[in-house]
């Protein structure tokens, strides 16, 4: 299987309780986390199960959407 850092959605991390995301490298992605890490590994889990809920928490998080 091939990783593909560009499949890492930010607005898709932050909703489900990132703190941010880093892209040190081409083929690297680090997600921030913070003090919540087992609340958002869980809420991560959960929508990585559903992913149109994932995609629809991104969306919500999209200030342009707001438009």
């Amino acid at each position: 299987m091939e990783k593909d850092p560009g499949l890492a959605d930010e607005k898709a991390l932050k909703a489900a309780g990132a703190k941010g995301v880093i892209r040190p490298g081409k083929n690297c992605v680090q997600v921030i986390i913070g003090l919540k890490v087992q609340a958002a590994a869980d809420a991560l889990h959960d929508r990585l199960q559903q992913p149109q809920a994932f995609a629809e928490d991104a969306q919500r998080t999209d200030p342009k959407s707001d438009a």
